[in-house]
């Protein structure tokens, strides 16, 4: 029978998935407060890093971190391998999204010292790519590849399909950006299958977005527009916040098609 505890955070995770973050935090509140009452160090722990991920998806990063610190003192006392890998790596995801690359990826690294050995493959190739992240923001392309094609291997090994799209999606940037066309084209269609397969019209849309920006830079603008043009469905659809500037690229580029006329 699950405890009150329990209960509470599984409606807040629920509310968390929908991105209903009041609510989520509301159910995490009331988790927290029966927690504390109850003595149950690991609902605790539990609770915390939920608190935690709510605070760090609404920008409130400074409550991130004190929970999350928290709950890594609540792991070590446990003595809880696992759990003081995934906090480190979360620690890490909260450096790097604010800015802070080198605290960021030391976190990830630390992280991956402890998951390695116990097999959290689909968590290490998140870390992998997030390290790679880091690494292309350097310019470090070779070292992004690496990073992202043992990611990609992992994820696979995990069965994650949706990763390993949007892993495919990243290497394919990376490969843009060092003005590799043709392997950046390879990974983004890669990519573009694999959400079409899985009837992931988000996942589809950054695929085709990468891809308009390979034919655009290619001279392929008839070809970027039709990929453009379905981005912009989707956007439309989801209202998605690159709707105004994608439509600005594919009136951009469908000028360009009239002017090669």
């Amino acid at each position: 029978m699950s405890s009150l505890s329990q209960e509470l955070n599984r409606q807040g995770n629920h509310h968390f998935q929908r991105g209903d973050y009041a609510d989520a935090q509301t159910c995490y509140h009331q988790a927290l407060e029966a927690d504390r009452k109850s003595g149950n160090g690991r609902e605790l722990a539990q609770t915390l890093g939920n608190l935690a991920n709510v605070c760090a998806c609404t920008g409130r990063t400074d409550q991130a971190r004190a929970h999350y610190q928290e709950v890594l003192e609540l792991h070590k006392t446990f003595g809880d391998q696992r759990g003081i890998g995934i906090t480190l790596a979360n620690l890490g995801n909260l450096e790097a999204d604010g800015g802070s690359a080198e605290r960021g990826e030391a976190y990830y690294l630390e992280a991956l010292d402890l998951l390695e050995p116990l097999g959290e493959e689909q968590t290490v190739a998140t870390i992998f790519g997030n390290l790679a992240l880091i690494a292309r923001g350097r310019a470090d392309y070779e070292r992004t590849i690496t990073l992202t094609e043992r990611a990609i291997a992992l994820m696979k090994r995990a069965g994650d399909r949706m990763s390993v799209a949007g892993l495919y999606n990243q290497l394919g940037k990376t490969y843009r950006l060092m003005r590799r066309h043709a392997d950046a084209l390879a990974c983004c269609r890669t990519a573009l299958a694999i959400a079409e397969r899985l009837g992931d019209e988000r996942l589809e849309a950054a695929a085709r977005y990468h891809l308009a920006f390979i034919h655009a830079e290619e001279q392929r603008f008839a070809q970027a527009v039709e990929m453009m043009e379905r981005v912009v469905k989707i956007d439309e659809k989801y209202d998605l916040p690159k709707l105004e500037e994608n439509l600005g690229w594919l009136r951009e580029w469908k000028g360009k098609v009239k002017s090669d006329e």
